[in-house]
């Protein structure tokens, strides 16, 4: 019985041991594998990591080479814009010069004067639409033959009015020279002034880049035509380059006493028949026209 009970015990003993040594492989093996995945998902996030930093990497380059592009394509603006700034200035200086040969001294603007007008402002005929030497000789002085036109200083806002001439119409290969000082809308006072002497309703002209200005220009002057950067001599009467329609008769407005504002083409030569059949009134009350002005027999004849 004792060797029996011992022979138990033993395997008792051998078995516990067996089963915490298999448990211990369990928790080795489990841990191992635990440890495999950890590793795992430590690559794989490494990995998108890596991912995620190349993907950044290639965009901070594409927009890199995007902002350098457009870098250069403003810096090729500028370059241009500078080249035609340096241009105009130059023509702006040119034009300066050939001004300074053109416009006649005070006294020979004051004998043009005597020749272009009477001293009541009445326009002389004899020198109406002649050439800047006949017009020069009739003066009294002479000019050089190619110069095509005289050119005189006019002054500024204070000399412009009926009993200012040089303000008035010319008619002739004259050019008066006003200047205007200050903010744009001296020049559009200057401009107004100048109208008022005589001109509305047919055209003046705005050489200018500044969108601003020709705007305003357009919402102040009374005419029916403005010409940029362009002669006016051709532009109103009509260019493929200007949109305007080809006419030799300009309609002025109620600005100059005409019933239309436009360039007189085919269409105002048209005649246009009217066929009116009956159909249902949709108009506003009186009520809703006239409001406190409304009148009970208003529409009664």
């Amino acid at each position: 019985m004792g060797i029996g009970r011992a022979s138990g015990e033993t395997r008792a003993e051998e078995a516990a041991k067996k089963a915490e040594e298999e448990a211990k492989r369990i928790v080795n093996e489990a841990y191992k594998s635990a440890e495999s995945k950890k590793r795992e998902a430590l690559v794989e996030t490494k990995e998108e990591i890596l991912k995620a930093k190349n993907e950044y990497e290639r965009e901070e380059k594409e927009r890199r080479a995007d902002l350098q592009k457009q870098e250069r394509r403003l810096q090729q603006k500028e370059e241009t814009l500078d080249r035609k700034t340096d241009n105009i200035e130059k023509k702006e200086e040119q034009l300066s010069h050939k001004l300074a040969k053109l416009e006649a001294t005070q006294a020979e603007a004051e004998k043009l004067k005597a020749v272009l007008w009477d001293e009541t402002g009445h326009r002389l005929p004899n020198t109406v639409a002649i050439s800047p030497q006949k017009l020069a000789e009739a003066a009294g002085f002479e000019i050089p033959a190619d110069r095509k036109f005289i050119a005189v200083t006019g002054g500024g806002i204070n000399q412009v009015g009926k009993e200012h001439f040089f303000s008035s119409e010319k008619l002739t290969t004259l050019l008066a020279l006003f200047k205007y000082e200050g903010e744009f809308e001296n020049a559009l006072d200057m401009m107004r002034a100048i109208f008022e002497v005589g001109g509305k309703g047919h055209s003046c002209g705005i050489y200018s880049w500044d969108d601003d200005h020709i705007d305003r220009l357009g919402k102040a002057a009374p005419v029916s035509r403005i010409m940029v950067r362009q002669p006016n001599n051709k532009g109103n009467s009509g260019s493929p380059t200007n949109g305007m329609p080809p006419t030799s008769s300009m309609g002025c407005g109620t600005w100059g006493g005409n019933i239309v504002s436009e360039n007189i083409t085919l269409k105002h030569y048209m005649n246009t028949t009217w066929v009116a059949r009956p159909i249902a009134m949709d108009m506003p009350s009186n009520e809703d026209l006239f409001g406190e002005f409304c009148k009970a027999d208003l529409d009664e004849e």
